[in-house]
């Protein structure tokens, strides 16, 4: 079973979609350690759920997903075929660290890893790559956080 999610006046309505309009609607997906505490668990409660689409971050052979090797991810591509799933998104913590350390700091540690986030996704074939955006320390005490990181990066 599929289930859609449409907002219907005002509220959120979750509907199983068999044959119905809401097969072009927003899908759902979940992260894949939150299915399972290992891959093959996580998948095969993905496919008990009805989910079509695995957002892939975590619990991967024991390690997150940027750090999969190209063996490792072609298993896991392997096992998601298997299944008959697709991966929606591989996730990241590319990007997750705070504001204040600078550009330097981003460049050598996060976009380094870019090129191996798109190396697995040639393997895994994610529709997306989520990143996270950088943070500031200073959360708490600044009103607009977007006009302080224009403002000082």
């Amino acid at each position: 079973m599929n289930i859609a999610v449409a907002n219907v006046k005002g509220g959120w309505l979750f509907a199983p979609a068999w044959g119905t309009i809401f097969d072009a609607m927003t899908q759902l997906t979940v992260l894949n350690s939150m299915a399972g505490a290992d891959l093959e668990t996580a998948l095969d409660q993905h496919v008990r759920w009805g989910l079509k689409w695995v957002d892939l971050k975590d619990s991967i052979f024991g390690k997150r997903g940027m750090d999969l090797t190209d063996a490792e991810a072609i298993a896991v591509a392997a096992a998601v075929g298997r299944r008959n799933l697709s991966i929606y998104a591989m996730s990241t913590l590319l990007f997750s660290d705070s504001i204040e350390a600078g550009r330097d700091h981003f460049q050598r540690l996060h976009l380094a890893r870019v090129e191996r986030a798109m190396e697995l996704a040639n393997i895994l074939r994610p529709r997306f790559i989520r990143l996270i955006a950088a943070q500031t320390r200073r959360r708490g005490e600044l009103v607009d956080t977007t006009e302080y990181r224009q403002g000082q990066y």
